[in-house]
């Protein structure tokens, strides 16, 4: 079966345009980490790099992601 006969192919590209979405928001997400762990160095005088992740920050994130499939 060709391409334009499969009629999967347009779910397989939607998925695809939303696959490149998500790992476009997956990097906006990392570069705002990135500029936290920054303000948090700042903001202790720390020269290396801040351990920026917060257990219970996470937590709280997947409780609320967790939710909204309820």
């Amino acid at each position: 079966m060709t391409e334009r006969n499969d009629p999967l192919a347009p779910l397989r590209a939607k998925i695809d345009q939303i696959d490149d979405a998500l790992h476009d928001l997956f990097m906006e997400r990392a570069d705002i980490v990135r500029e936290i762990a920054d303000v948090k160095a700042r903001q202790t005088g720390t020269a290396g790099p801040v351990f920026a992740m917060r257990p219970g920050r996470e937590a709280s994130i997947l409780r609320r992601l967790a939710e909204r499939h309820s």
